[in-house]
């Protein structure tokens, strides 16, 4: 048990500390790809759904339109990704100097 919990975490201290990794673009590509086989399960399953009334048939449009409005194209975790990158030397003010004190 010991050598794998060794081999799980020099593993993950592998793939942070590599630089030629780029976290962002997959996460991103993992999310995009979630996300349309998401709607897809969604919209088969909305397809399969037998209306008769007319509310059904409503809510069957309004499901179907919201699908379609969901955009890949916002995504939070590159944004998030990309703050964190960001140097805090340039959001961090800087101090006052100390005045000097006649003796």
């Amino acid at each position: 048990m010991f050598l794998l919990r060794s081999t799980f975490w020099l593993t993950v201290a592998y793939i942070a500390l590599v630089p030629q990794l780029d976290i962002s673009r997959s996460m991103t590509d993992v999310s995009a790809q979630a996300l349309n086989a998401g709607q897809q399960i969604i919209s088969g399953r909305i397809d399969a759904t037998q209306c008769s009334t007319l509310d059904c048939m409503g809510a069957k449009m309004v499901f179907t339109a919201g699908l379609n409005s969901l955009s890949p194209q916002q995504n939070p975790v590159a944004e998030i990704l990309n703050e964190a990158s960001t140097p805090l030397a340039s959001s961090v003010p800087f101090p006052l100097p100390r005045l000097s004190r006649p003796d």
